[in-house]
């Protein structure tokens, strides 16, 4: 068994949407796509670890965010005005809404707030196996935990976002998260991270977070 068999098998939510047609916007052919298409027909989207781990639906029939609208580049990617993203096919994302992503054939995490990209595996199935050896740094699933005990289960399609941003020293504590939609929390953190992307360490930063 695989590491992403595990992920699925052991640790997945209820899948998100039933089997479906796969989108004729999906390049099949592309081996980018051929590896979330076959991961994905193991189970269309999921939630695990206490929601602090989303994988996207291939296709969302109740007319939710998939992954397909999820990478459009007229989504929330338009906030990042300052970056290109148009090689980025983000597939899931943690309780902070970080994005795990393939990049150049490769898995990597984005960080909303300054738009980098960090390499985490070489493969769709290490990636899984990275995540399953340390839920906790990788997806913030303790503090994800903490957090719901106190207010209650995520809802579907939020993620918690930090009040006070953690690229500007906000704290990864329970006081410092308010539950937001993933979308919107997105679009909110591109205009951050290109506001900030050319600016000195240190600088001071005017920024209407308005959460």
């Amino acid at each position: 068994m695989t590491s992403l068999d595990t992920l699925v098998s052991k640790y997945a939510g209820p899948e998100l949407c039933p089997p479906c047609a796969i989108k004729e916007t999906v390049e099949i052919n592309d081996p980018k796509w051929r590896m979330l298409i076959d991961a994905l027909k193991k189970k269309n989207g999921f939630y695990a670890f206490e929601s602090s781990l989303h994988l996207l639906p291939l296709a969302e029939a109740f007319g939710g965010i998939d992954l397909v609208e999820w990478n459009r580049a007229d989504s929330w990617k338009a906030a990042y005005t300052s970056f290109d993203l148009s090689g980025l096919i983000c597939f899931a994302e943690n309780v902070f809404g970080e994005q795990f992503c393939l990049d150049q054939g490769q898995v990597g995490r984005f960080d909303p707030e300054t738009g980098e990209v960090v390499l985490m595996a070489e493969t769709l199935d290490g990636w899984a196996e990275t995540i399953i050896a340390d839920p906790d740094y990788h997806l913030g699933f303790v503090l994800a935990h903490s957090w719901q005990e106190v207010n209650g289960a995520l809802a579907q399609g939020n993620r918690l976002v930090p009040k006070k941003p953690f690229v500007c020293g906000g704290d990864f504590e329970i006081s410092n998260l308010v539950e937001m939609n993933a979308l919107e929390a997105m679009r909110f953190r591109g205009e951050l991270a290109t506001q900030i992307r050319d600016i000195p360490d240190g600088s001071t930063v005017r920024f209407d977070w308005s959460i």
